[in-house]
C-alpha cells in the first residue's frame, strides 16, 4: 500500500480512494476519451522497483474505470431501475452516507442477466428524479442527479440467532466447537440467509484460536501458488495472490494465444493494462513447458489454429486420429469436420444502443440449420450440443430472441447461444460461428483480434465446419455426425479486413473447404424470405447474391437499375422482377422478344423484357474474369416512354466499341428447344 500511495504522489497524483475520484469527475469528464490520454504511460515490461511496478498501473487503471462508467451511461436505458421511498443520512451524519430503501428492481435483462438484479459493495447508481432514457437527459438544464455508491446494509432478512434452527444446529456444534466458534458459524449461516445484499464476513483467528484443529491434519506450509487460465488476468490481478504470505513458487498455466482480459479503454489497452503476468514473462523469454497434445479437435479443425498460432508444435491424439472420430449428420461436403460457407447478402448493422453489430441474414442461415439439424436428430436417442457464437452482442441477442424457447428442455438436444469472450472454455458437439461482419470496405473491428478467431476455431469438440450450405436434408439413421463447426462470414470482407480472417478463408480454398451458402437451396430460400421480411429485395441486385452467383448468365447491375428497384413501391412488383431476372440469368430465351423500334439505332444488344406495366432494360456486354465473357447487363426498369431517353445514353458508349466487341456480344450458344 505504502507503494502504491507514494507511486501517486510520483505522478502527481492526490491520493484518494477511486470511489472519491470517480464522484469528482463531471459527465463531460465521464464522456471525454481523452481525459487521460496525456497522463497514461506504456507499461513496460521489466520495472526497477516495487514502486515503479505499482505506479505503472494506477493512471491506466483509473483510465479504465472512466471508460467502464462511461460505457455503462451509453446504455443507460438498459440499466435495472428502483424507486426511492425512504432516504435519510446515517450517523454519524457529514459523512456522506445514507440510509436509502427501494421498492423492487426491475429492468436490467440484458443478454447474459438471468435472475433479477441484486445491489453489490461498489456498485455505482445515478440517484435522479426522471428516469434517463440518454446520458443525454442528465445533461439537460434544470435536471437533479447525483451519483451515488452502494456499501452495505439490509434490516429485510433479519434472523435472530435464537430461533428454532439456530437452537437445534447450536446444540450440534457446541459438542465440538468451542463457544467463540459457534457464534462464528451461526452469524455466518444467518447472512446467507439473506436474498436482498451480497456481504462479506471475516472472522478474527489470531493464533491457535480456531485453526487449532487443523494442525491434527499433517499439512506442509503454503508455498506454492497455481494460476489456471493465466493469460486472461491482468497483471495487476494476479499480482493479489502473489502477495499471499510464504509464497515462494508459482505455476502459471494458460495460453496468451487465447483471449486476454477485457479491457474497455483504448488508451488503457494500448497502454498494455489488460497484458498478463504469463504473457509478459513469455515476451521477457521465461521458459515455458507446452502441453503439445490435443483431445479435443478433429485434426482438419485443429490443421489451421496449429499453424498460425502454434507454429505446428500441437499434435494430435490417438483418439480424434481414429478414423470413427469423423461423424455427419447433414449431408455434403461441406458439413464435415471443415468448410467456410461464404455469403455476401448480409448487412451488419449498428444497433441503436449499445454501439453493437447484428446481421439478420446470418440469424436466418443459423436458425435454417439448427432446424434441419433438429429434424436429423428426430428419434435418434443420441445426445447432441450445439453453440452458436458471435462476437457481438447485439447479435447473440437477436439469436436468442429468434431461438425463443423452441428447443428448450429437450434433454438430448440443446443449442446455447454466446459471445466468443462468453464461450471461453467451453466447448460443444457442433458450433456456429456467426461473423456479422459484412461491408464493400473490409472493416470488421475488433473481430480483427488474432486471440478472438484463435477461441472461435477451438471450440468445436471433434470437428468443424464453417456455416453452410448443401442438402442439409435427414439422413439416414447409419449416419452419426456429432461434432463441428460451421462459421458463416462474408469472404470478400473478411479477405479485404488484411486480418487473420484473410487466412482463414485462403486456408478454406486450398482445402477445398469453401463453399458459397447459395449452393443449398434451404439456405437460399432462408436468405430470400428475410431480405423480403426487410424489405431489402435490393440487397441482392448483384452477381455474387445468393440469387446469382451459381447462374447460367454472370449478371451486373448498374446503380440505376439498384435505384429504379428500390423506388418501386409495391412488394407484388418487385417480387415479379426478381423472378423474372432468375430466369433470365439461368438462360431462359422469351418465344417473343419485346424490342421497341427505338433500340434499333443502337449498336448494342439492347432488349426489354416487360413486367407488369414496366419494361427491364438489358444489355449483352463482354467483361474479364478468369477470361473473357459475355455478361448480362440490367440498367434500369422504366415505363415505355423513358426508355428512348436510356437508349441515347447507351448509344454514347457503345460508339467507342469496336466491330469486334460488337459482334462478340452478338454471339450466341443455344441449348434444347427454340
Amino acid at each position: 500500500m505504502d507503494g502504491l500511495s507514494s507511486a501517486k504522489k510520483e505522478k502527481g497524483i492526490v491520493t484518494r480512494s477511486l470511489i472519491d475520484l470517480v464522484f469528482s469527475w463531471s459527465i463531460e469528464d465521464i464522456r471525454n476519451e481523452e481525459f487521460f490520454r496525456y497522463k497514461v504511460e506504456k507499461i513496460p515490461e521489466p520495472f526497477h522497483s516495487v514502486q515503479h511496478y505499482v505506479g505503472s498501473y494506477v493512471v491506466p487503471l483509473m483510465e479504465e474505470t472512466r471508460a467502464e462508467v462511461s460505457s455503462s451511461l451509453e446504455v443507460i436505458s438498459k440499466a435495472p431501475i428502483a424507486e426511492v421511498i425512504y432516504f435519510e443520512e446515517s450517523k454519524p451524519y457529514g459523512s456522506y452516507l445514507y440510509d436509502i430503501k427501494v421498492d423492487s428492481w426491475r429492468g436490467g435483462s440484458g443478454a447474459d442477466r438471468k435472475e433479477p438484479y441484486r445491489p453489490k459493495p461498489g456498485d455505482i447508481f445515478v440517484l435522479s428524479k426522471v428516469i434517463p432514457e440518454t446520458v443525454f437527459d442528465l445533461q439537460r438544464s434544470g435536471r437533479t442527479w447525483t451519483f451515488a455508491s452502494f456499501e452495505d446494509t439490509c434490516n429485510l432478512c433479519s434472523i435472530q440467532p435464537n430461533g428454532i434452527w439456530a437452537e437445534r444446529l447450536d446444540a450440534t456444534l457446541s459438542s465440538v466447537l468451542n463457544h467463540s466458534q459457534t457464534g462464528a458459524v451461526l452469524d455466518s449461516f444467518s447472512t446467507m440467509q439473506c436474498k436482498h445484499k451480497s456481504s462479506i464476513k471475516l472472522i478474527w483467528g489470531p493464533p491457535v484460536s480456531s485453526s487449532y484443529n487443523l494442525h491434527l491434519v499433517v499439512k506442509e506450509p503454503l508455498d506454492l501458488l497455481v494460476i489456471d487460465e493465466a493469460a486472461q488476468l491482468k497483471e495487476c490481478e494476479s499480482a493479489i495472490p502473489l502477495q499471499f504470505p510464504g509464497i515462494r513458487h508459482a505455476i502459471l498455466i494458460g495460453d496468451e494465444f487465447q483471449l486476454p482480459a477485457t479491457v474497455n479503454s483504448k488508451i488503457s489497452a494500448e497502454a498494455g493494462f489488460g497484458r498478463s503476468l504469463f504473457e509478459r514473462l513469455s515476451l521477457l523469454g521465461h521458459p515455458k513447458h507446452l502441453l503439445n497434445m490435443q483431445y479435443r479437435m478433429h485434426p482438419s479443425i485443429s490443421s489451421f489454429p496449429n499453424s498460425k498460432f502454434y507454429h505446428n508444435q500441437i499434435l494430435n491424439a490417438p483418439r480424434v486420429l481414429n478414423t470413427n472420430y469423423e461423424r455427419h449428420y447433414l449431408q455434403g461436403s461441406m458439413f464435415g469436420p471443415y468448410s467456410f460457407i461464404s455469403n455476401s447478402d448480409g448487412k451488419d448493422v449498428m444497433e441503436n444502443v449499445g454501439h453493437s453489430r447484428k446481421n439478420m441474414v446470418e440469424v436466418a442461415v443459423a436458425m435454417k440449420i439448427v432446424q434441419n439439424l433438429f429434424r436429423a436428430c428426430s428419434g435418434s436417442k443420441q445426445k447432441l450440443t450445439i453453440g452458436i457464437v458471435s462476437p457481438y452482442a447485439a447479435q447473440v441477442a437477436a439469436i436468442q430472441d429468434k431461438l425463443g424457447q423452441n428447443y428448450a428442455n429437450l434433454g438430448d438436444f440443446s443449442v446455447t447461444v454466446k459471445s466468443v469472450d462468453g464461450f471461453q472454455g467451453g466447448e460443444e458437439d457442433i458450433i456456429i460461428i456467426s461473423t456479422v461482419r459484412s461491408n464493400t470496405v473490409g472493416s470488421i473491428g475488433f473481430l480483427s483480434n488474432p486471440q478472438r478467431t484463435n477461441i472461435a476455431l477451438t471450440r468445436a469438440r471433434d470437428c468443424l465446419d464453417f456455416h453452410g450450405p448443401p442438402s442439409l436434408n435427414r439422413l439416414g439413421s447409419d449416419l452419426r455426425c456429432r461434432h463441428s463447426l460451421w462459421i458463416l462470414g462474408n469472404e470478400k470482407t473478411l479477405v479485404n479486413s488484411g486480418s487473420v480472417w484473410e487466412a482463414v478463408v485462403h486456408d478454406a480454398k486450398d482445402r477445398q473447404c469453401f463453399f458459397n451458402a447459395g449452393e443449398d437451396k434451404d439456405l437460399a430460400n432462408a436468405i430470400l424470405q428475410v431480405k423480403k421480411d426487410f424489405n431489402q429485395l435490393y440487397g441482392l441486385l448483384h452477381g455474387d447474391s445468393v440469387l446469382f452467383k451459381n447462374a447460367r448468365w454472370k449478371v451486373l447491375f448498374d446503380c440505376n437499375f439498384r435505384k429504379s428497384f428500390g423506388k418501386l413501391k409495391s412488394t407484388q412488383t418487385q417480387n415479379s422482377v426478381i423472378t423474372r431476372l432468375l430466369r433470365l440469368s439461368s438462360g431462359w430465351c422469351p418465344k417473343k422478344m419485346n424490342v421497341d423500334s427505338v433500340c434499333e439505332s443502337s449498336s448494342l444488344l439492347v432488349k426489354l423484357f416487360k413486367v407488369e406495366g414496366l419494361y427491364i432494360v438489358c444489355t449483352v456486354d463482354i467483361v474479364k474474369d478468369s477470361s473473357y465473357i459475355q455478361v448480362l447487363k440490367f440498367w434500369e426498369i422504366l415505363p415505355l416512354e423513358d426508355i428512348s431517353k436510356l437508349v441515347k445514353r447507351l448509344d454514347s458508349i457503345s460508339a467507342n466499341y469496336t466491330d469486334d466487341y460488337v459482334n462478340r456480344c452478338k454471339v450466341k450458344c443455344l441449348e434444347g428447344y427454340v
